[in-house]
């Protein structure tokens, strides 16, 4: 009879040791999740009210996104926090030695304070920035270890304090009250409840993307699409320039489709390569600058997507940050960008999986903000001035001779057709660093946006061209792609000049001058088109093959706000730079500050902050239309009026003849 008892006492005495063993543990657990969504609260307040050009973060989207942004990332980063600590405590429960489980506990406590180091560290860092301009991004060479002890230093302060916390709260067991542990699991609930929503939403979204690729076969060319940034066709010979900027151009001219007037859809370089790769104007998919992205189906729907889906392996080599297809959230479209792939962000494409494109972009944003500025205090990898990196003269992000030779290994290695897009940065500004000085030798480049050097490099892009059109010839792929030259907007980022845009097809099909306006918008159309597909209904582009647009057709472009800065540049010199007016983004426009639209010779842009209006000749235009049958300018302000509403946007605002109709 005193077995039963015997034995039933020795459980209870496992049980009791295994609670008193657990509670430590659970206490550690139930503050690292705590800390975890206190992380991520702060980072989602910070980006989703500070002044950027986030749809994320402007109120483009209903507050339930903005809660599954926040409840999703809060629950990726807790339960992989957790899994560590799990981790651990089953190693404890396996080790049965005092030594083991002491240095285990200690271990566990680095990844809660870790946790709190790093929201400090960006706490102070965005403090310093905001008032001082001084920040972690600013501090470069050897003062970088100046935040290196800071952090180290925050870390150790943190740790003392998670250790003193969990002594105090397990010390007596009787009191322990769970209160924190029921508040943390709750919180996974309902994080749980948003993921559950977000695969949902994202399951739905990849249903209706199967049907963009049918089994219809087609022939295959390589497609390369060759852009350059801020090139405007006054300054090219091919285009009637005095100097012979464009001797490669002019001669492949010969052979090519030339639009005479071309357009961009965009002053920035995002919007503008967004709206090329994807048929669809920035009032549309709302991207225009970094950070917006492509959510929902304009995220799937773009060229490279279709043309993947017929077997292109498909590659981008374009300028980080400013123009890059995985920062603009092209799903399912690049195989490579910039030499990574869309698993490359780890965080990003986890909260995609389970959240869709806003959890996407909020965690790869709340990845990067830390891993970048760690990476860089610790001199592992240095961290990139988005804003210096195109106001001075370009080094080694803006080198084109490694673009071009990252085109031709690709070409190279191909066991596929290739689409690959190209963008070049030499002709960007407002320096430049030619790589042969011919209309500037002997010249200083003292000034901003200097013509000579502009010109050089001008020359500079055109040799690039001669040497790919050169090694395509050579390996007998000339005849064997479509190449694009294009631009994504004029110097100094305007779009109210005529722009280059030359489409050379196998053979030198469909060779010759088109005089009527064309758009960027018109490429995605013109190819798909040319490899006989259908070309799908979202996309706002004609094909050029089917002959002359009409010449009435409006050609539309937005801009967000600008504000004239004086800046210092890299030689002491002042000079007037374009910067963007963060003050200015509000309801009901948020990033964008003019639409403008281009008719025929002549083009009309309203400003969409003090409705100011504007409107003039396009200088050169090669095809102007009758002026007794142009539209009036009350009808064009209808016109963009009415564009603006049909493409979503609020505009009661706007008091410029709203109540006119279309001409």
């Amino acid at each position: 009879m005193k077995e039963p008892i015997k034995s039933f006492s020795m459980k209870s005495s496992s049980l009791k040791e295994l609670k008193f063993q657990t509670q430590p543990w659970t206490s550690l657990l139930s503050l690292t999740v705590l800390l975890s969504f206190l992380y991520v609260v702060m980072e989602w307040i910070f980006i989703t009210t500070s002044p950027s050009f986030s749809a994320s973060g402007m109120g483009l989207i209903g507050f339930d996104h903005k809660l599954s942004m926040f409840f999703i990332a809060s629950l990726i980063l807790s339960l992989t926090s957790a899994i560590f600590l799990i981790l651990l405590f089953g190693i404890n429960l396996v080790a049965r030695y005092q030594i083991w489980e002491s240095f285990l506990f200690s271990a566990a406590k680095v990844i809660p304070a870790f946790l709190l180091a790093c929201l400090l560290l960006l706490l102070v860092d965005n403090f310093t920035y905001t008032l001082f301009n001084i920040g972690i991004v600013t501090t470069m060479g050897r003062r970088r270890v100046i935040y290196a002890f800071l952090f180290i230093f925050l870390f150790v302060l943190v740790y003392i304090w998670t250790n003193r916390l969990l002594k105090q709260s397990t010390k007596d067991e009787n009191k322990f009250r769970p209160w924190n542990a029921y508040l943390a699991l709750g919180l996974l609930v309902i994080s749980g409840v948003f993921t559950v929503m977000g695969l949902r939403d994202t399951s739905m979204i990849l249903s209706e993307v199967r049907d963009m690729v049918s089994d219809y076969q087609i022939e295959r060319p390589n497609i390369i699409l060759l852009g350059v940034d801020g090139l405007n066709a006054s300054h090219m010979s091919l285009y009637g320039y005095e100097r012979d900027t464009t001797p490669t151009l002019r001669e492949l001219a010969q052979e090519s489709l030339v639009a005479e007037n071309a357009f961009a859809n965009a002053t920035t370089s995002l919007g503008s390569i967004t709206s090329m790769l994807t048929g669809k104007l920035p009032v549309t998919t709302r991207v225009l600058y970094r950070p917006d992205i492509l959510v929902g189906l304009d995220a799937y729907q773009h060229l490279p997507g279709i043309l993947k889906g017929y077997g292109y392996h498909t590659v981008e080599i374009s300028f980080p940050y400013y123009a890059d297809a995985y920062e603009a959230n092209f799903r399912g479209g690049f195989d490579l960008v910039n030499n990574r792939s869309m698993e490359s962000n780890p965080a990003k494409e986890l909260g995609w999986r389970l959240g869709g494109d806003y959890a996407a972009f909020f965690l790869g944003a709340i990845y990067d903000r830390i891993s970048s500025r760690l990476l860089h205090v610790f001199f592992i990898e240095s961290m990139d001035n988005p804003y210096s990196m195109v106001t001075t003269l370009p080094g080694e992000l803006m080198n084109d001779r490694e673009r071009i030779d990252q085109l031709i290994t690709f070409i190279d290695n191909a066991e596929s057709p290739q689409f690959i897009h190209v963008h070049m940065m030499g002709t960007h500004g407002p320096f430049f660093s030619p790589r042969e000085r011919v209309f500037s030798k002997d010249k200083s480049q003292d000034e901003a946006f200097m013509i000579d050097f502009y010109d050089d490099a001008i020359l500079d892009f055109d040799k690039y061209v001669s040497e790919v059109i050169a090694y395509l010839d050579q390996q007998d792929l000339l005849d064997r792609t479509i190449l694009v030259i294009y631009t994504d907007h004029g110097m100094k980022y305007t779009t109210k000049d005529r722009l280059p845009l030359i489409i050379r097809f196998p053979y030198g099909e469909f060779s010759g001058k088109m005089s009527n306006n064309v758009q960027n918008l018109d490429v995605p159309a013109t190819i798909l088109d040319y490899l006989g597909l259908e070309i799908p209904a979202w996309m706002h582009g004609e094909s050029l093959l089917k002959g002359e647009p009409s010449p009435w057709r409006s050609i539309y472009s937005s801009a967000p706000t600008y504000l004239t800065l004086s800046e210092l540049n890299i030689s002491g010199n002042h000079v007037e730079l374009w910067g963007l007016d963060l003050g200015q983004i509000k309801p009901p426009f948020y990033q964008f500050g003019w639409e403008k639209a281009i008719i025929c010779h002549q083009w009309y842009r309203l400003n969409l902050v003090n409705q100011a209006w504007e409107y003039g000749e396009i200088f050169g235009h090669t095809s102007p239309c009758d002026e007794s049958s142009m539209p009036t300018i009350d009808q064009v302000q209808a016109e963009l009026i009415q564009h603006l509403m049909v493409n979503g946007f609020n505009i009661n605002s706007l008091e410029i003849n709203k109540d006119f109709s279309f001409p």
